[in-house]
């Protein structure tokens, strides 16, 4: 009988598959825009807690900054210590979160003491997990710039 059917008509799939296509292109940028500002808004705490990291490890060790991210992170086991302080999270000890890479750059030590560091944090895949490149240094100041890696001669972040 050609009244009973099995299955869909080439039409009907076609109809569907545009009106997936549609919901696509309505709901992926946005999604991506808010993927870009929750990274950018992490990245931005990340730096704020490696700044307050850093005052705090300056004041518990009396040796300075540390002289890499890495002694910031946590203990594999046991107490905290110079080279494992446990002031910030394993990942951005690592160098990566939320889609920006962190380099952290200390100043050779005077006197045995670390008196100043840089810390940038740059989106992975630009435009994708990021759009804001950061900079801050011991100053606490956050500065960014939308087109490259930033520096301590770009603009205030807020300012």
């Amino acid at each position: 009988m050609r009244g009973e059917r099995d299955g869909f008509s080439v039409i009907e799939l076609v109809i569907v598959v545009a009106i997936i296509m549609v919901i696509l292109v309505i709901a992926v940028p946005g999604l991506l825009h808010t993927t870009i500002a929750r990274n950018q808004g992490a990245a931005l705490s990340s730096l704020r807690i490696v700044n307050a990291a850093e005052f705090n490890y300056k004041s518990l060790y009396n040796k300075g900054f540390s002289s890499t991210l890495a002694e910031l992170g946590p203990p594999a086991s046991g107490d905290s210590s110079p080279a494992a302080a446990g002031l910030v999270d394993a990942a951005i000890a690592s160098g990566k979160k939320s889609g920006y890479t962190f380099t952290y750059t200390a100043a050779p030590p005077v006197d045995g003491v670390i008196q100043h560091y840089t810390l940038t944090a740059n989106p992975i895949t630009p435009g994708a997990t990021g759009q804001t490149f950061y900079f801050t240094d011991e100053s606490n100041k956050i500065r960014v710039n939308s087109s490259h890696p930033a520096s301590a001669s770009d603009a205030l972040f807020g300012g």
